[in-house]
């Protein structure tokens, strides 16, 4: 964990402080997932693996929208964390580096 700090004092110390918090928390109540599991009767509980798919499918779509597709700027350095809070429920924090011209 101190590392882990280290680590995104290194980045700030190089680059200077992040613009953007961003947030990104998973639901099992997704209607992606409800879509999936509906016809099997089964509940986000039963296949966790779906949740943790649509989430990484949806994690890397924004990141590489912020990245590559440079929606809000260019990104010059980029700090991840991802979390597992509570059953099933996955919180992703990024704390982008934005070099806006």
């Amino acid at each position: 964990m101190d590392q882990l700090y280290f680590d995104g004092m290194a980045i700030c110390s190089h680059v200077g402080f992040p613009n953007l918090f961003i947030n990104l928390t998973c639901s099992p109540n997704w209607p992606k997932i409800r879509r999936l599991l509906s016809p099997l009767n089964l509940k986000p509980t039963d296949r966790p693996n779906i949740v943790s798919r649509i989430f990484r499918l949806k994690y890397e779509h924004m990141l590489s929208d912020l990245t590559k597709g440079q929606l809000l700027g260019k990104v010059v350095a980029c700090k991840l964390t991802i979390i597992f809070i509570l059953k099933y429920k996955y919180n992703l924090v990024i704390w982008p580096f934005l070099f806006v011209v």
